[in-house]
C-alpha cells in the first residue's frame, strides 16, 4: 500500500505542480483499510486527497473525506438503476464543485486541482449545468 500511495502522490505532485507527501499518520490509515476495490480504489482515495487539499502534506483527514454519493442515495429508485452517464456526471459535478470551493471560486486553481485545462473545465461546467 504505501509504495503505491507514494507513487500515485509523486505523479500527482508532478500534475498539479506541487510537492505532495503522506504523513506517517495518513500511511497508517491507508494501510489499515481493506481496499476492496484493491488498487484502483487506492489511487482514487489518494488523488482525491491531493485535489481537496491545500497541504502539501496529507493527513488521515485529508483521506477520510465523505464517500461520493452513489446514484441510489441520489434518489433512484431500486439497486442500480442509476446509468453509468448519470453516476459520471454526478462524479464529475461533485469534484468540480468541490474544487471549486477549495480554491474559492478561482476557476484556474480549479482546474489545476483537477489535472484538467481551464478550457477543458469550462466546458464541463457548461455541459453540466454547474456556473
Amino acid at each position: 500500500i504505501a509504495p503505491l500511495a507514494r507513487q500515485f502522490l509523486a505523479d500527482l505532485g508532478k500534475r498539479f505542480g506541487r510537492p505532495l507527501t503522506l504523513s506517517d499518520a495518513a500511511l497508517a490509515w491507508l494501510t489499515a483499510q481493506p481496499w476492496p476495490g484493491n488498487v484502483r480504489e487506492l489511487q482514487n482515495a489518494v488523488e482525491r486527497a491531493a485535489v481537496l487539499s491545500d497541504r502539501e502534506v496529507l493527513m488521515p483527514a485529508d483521506l477520510r473525506g465523505d464517500p461520493l454519493p452513489s446514484p441510489v442515495s441520489r434518489g433512484q429508485t431500486g439497486e442500480g438503476s442509476g446509468t453509468l452517464r448519470e453516476a459520471t456526471e454526478a462524479a464529475e459535478r461533485d469534484a468540480i464543485r468541490a474544487a471549486l470551493a477549495v480554491a474559492g471560486g478561482n476557476r484556474r486553481d480549479a482546474a489545476r486541482r483537477l489535472g484538467v485545462s481551464v478550457r477543458t473545465l469550462f466546458y464541463k461546467m457548461a455541459r453540466l449545468g454547474l456556473e
